[in-house]
């Protein structure tokens, strides 16, 4: 595993440009970013828009009318995009809508404890291509720490359980981005993508 030289929004431009899932969507602000830079041929949005006990402070738990509307606001942001389909419902429960194989890649973004960050890279991981990638936020880089987020352990275990390959983090100094190849031949692709 290493650090690449981009940030999230850049290494959007080298995944691939198929059917892609953004986990945990707030206001949608990144959605717009991944149909800039990656230009998906289809979005889906997943988003519970809800209050939840995280067991750690997040600043996306909002009151449950700022919920709906950041989901009223995102509904009106795509309504005139035929790629984007959006999901209101809670990550883990919203995998169960999918066929395996489904997604090229997904982008987990929801809970960031370690199980729940664990229970969103299981839920989606036959949900993904067998060449495909799960990749996600809020990695914590160097000794950046960040009370209640354990991303990084989540997903080095889920790494070790299922051998696949912990590619790539982006190159932000404290919330980063993962990247997981779910084989060497994925891996590989990208290595070749990215020329490094």
């Amino acid at each position: 595993m290493k650090t690449v030289g981009l940030d999230r929004y850049e290494l959007l431009k080298y995944m691939p440009t198929g059917i892609v899932a953004e986990i945990g969507v707030a206001t949608g602000r990144l959605s717009k970013i991944i149909l800039e830079n990656n230009k998906p041929k289809k979005l889906v949005l997943i988003d519970a828009w809800k209050n939840f006990d995280l067991g750690y402070a997040d600043d996306n738990m909002v009151t449950e009318d700022k919920h709906e509307n950041r989901y009223q606001s995102v509904k009106k942001m795509f309504a005139k995009n035929k790629a984007v389909s959006i999901v209101r419902d809670f990550s883990t429960a919203a995998s169960e809508k999918f066929e395996d194989n489904y997604f090229d890649w997904v982008y987990v973004d929801a809970d960031h404890s370690y199980e729940g960050c664990l229970k969103d890279l299981e839920a989606y991981d036959s949900k993904v291509k067998q060449d495909g990638y799960i990749w996600g936020h809020d990695w914590l880089p160097g000794t950046f720490t960040q009370k209640g987020f354990e991303v990084n352990r989540a997903v080095k275990d889920f790494v070790e359980s299922k051998g696949y390959i912990l590619s790539f983090i982006t190159n932000e100094p404290k919330f980063a981005s993962y990247v997981i190849s779910k084989n060497q031949l994925s891996h590989n692709k990208l290595l070749d993508v990215l020329d490094v």
